[in-house]
């Protein structure tokens, strides 16, 4: 059995958990949410999507998480040989799926500069016209690096790709200063290959009961209708989900409280010696540490029964990414990295 009391800051969950609403539900659990199909609670889900985003329920799509939607857009749209454009730096599960499709990941970089990373929409664009792709995907908050696109900008991708598809990832939205909601609507009405994936796992806390959502533009949604879930999740699912998505007041109060600890950590970071926190938009931050104080720095937080994200892959060798946890889990963070760093610089 899973040890519970580690803290779990390498999966970029919400530890604050999910509002009061959703606890509510769990309340009124019967032996019919066990035994029968959600038959009277799909559509559900997305009449409540359309309310809160203000988008019709006809171009809202469901899945087992945002895991599910994007396993299923790349197991429909792309097939053997087809070029496909993912983004460096960023989840590995992307070229997985293109591989498993036999089709070809072609990589886009991700800009670096002292403190951040950059997803440029000129090189996009560059790699537009020279590749041609089948499909694009844009990853913003991009997970590990923390940086999202210029939303703004992102439109002449769209222009750029009128006949294929355009997915963006945003699993991790919510967690940034600017709400893209608005904007993406506004370019689903006006481009039917864009697909804008999101998520109940991050923002509403409730990773554990796997649904994820994504907005559709016309054409997208047409294809896509065929793998609506037509039993349904689970009524406790759908029911938790409709709670969360009830209980905005709730919701706004912790991503405050997330977003004011991640500027701090990310200020308190970079005045450590040798150590480089990157600016992130997401309910986690990437961190550069320096290779000899990986080891001692993650004995020293798993002593504490704390257990972060350490890379092995070459693009991030020399990095942690911490998920954004309470501030006092965030501050044990904080005074572990500092205790290590001081240790080594007296050594």
């Amino acid at each position: 059995m899973e040890n519970q009391n580690i803290v779990h800051l390498n999966k970029n969950e919400n530890l604050y958990g999910p509002s009061s609403e959703c606890y509510e539900v769990l309340k009124d659990v019967s032996i019919n949410d066990f035994i029968y199909y959600s038959r009277e609670s799909v559509g559900a889900i997305e009449k409540e999507i359309s309310a809160r985003f203000k988008i019709p329920s006809d171009q809202i799509i469901l899945g087992y998480g945002a895991e599910d939607i994007i396993k299923t857009l790349f197991t429909h749209y792309i097939s053997h040989d087809d070029k496909v454009l993912i983004p460096d730096k960023s989840w590995w599960y992307y070229k997985s799926l293109v591989e498993q499709r036999d089709a070809k990941p072609i990589i886009y970089p991700l800009d670096e500069r002292e403190n951040e990373f950059i997803t440029s929409v000129d090189t996009l664009l560059r790699f537009e016209d020279e590749i041609k792709p089948k499909f694009t995907l844009v990853c913003s908050p991009n997970n590990p690096t923390g940086n999202s696109i210029d939303i703004i900008r992102f439109e002449e991708i769209l222009k750029k790709n009128k006949d294929r598809i355009v997915c963006l990832d945003e699993t991790y939205w919510g967690y940034s200063k600017k709400d893209t909601t608005e904007t993406v609507i506004n370019y689903l009405k006006k481009y039917d290959n864009l697909v804008v994936i999101r998520s109940f796992s991050k923002y509403y806390a409730l990773a554990g009961i796997r649904i994820g959502y994504a907005f559709c533009g016309a054409k997208a949604k047409k294809v896509m209708k065929f793998y609506d879930k037509i039993l349904g999740f689970n009524k406790i699912s759908e029911n938790l989900a409709i709670a969360a998505l009830k209980s905005d007041t709730y919701y706004k109060k912790i991503t405050k409280a997330i977003v004011d600890d991640r500027e701090n950590l990310y200020r308190e970071i970079n005045n450590i010696p040798g150590v480089t926190a990157y600016k992130s938009e997401a309910n986690f931050i990437l961190v550069k540490i320096p290779n000899e104080l990986k080891e001692s720095i993650d004995k020293a937080l798993k002593a504490k029964g704390y257990h972060i994200k350490l890379f092995t892959e070459d693009s991030f060798s020399d990095c942690a990414r911490i998920s954004l946890g309470t501030t006092e889990h965030n501050q044990v963070i904080l005074k572990t990295i500092k205790e290590r760093v001081l240790a080594q610089s007296a050594v």
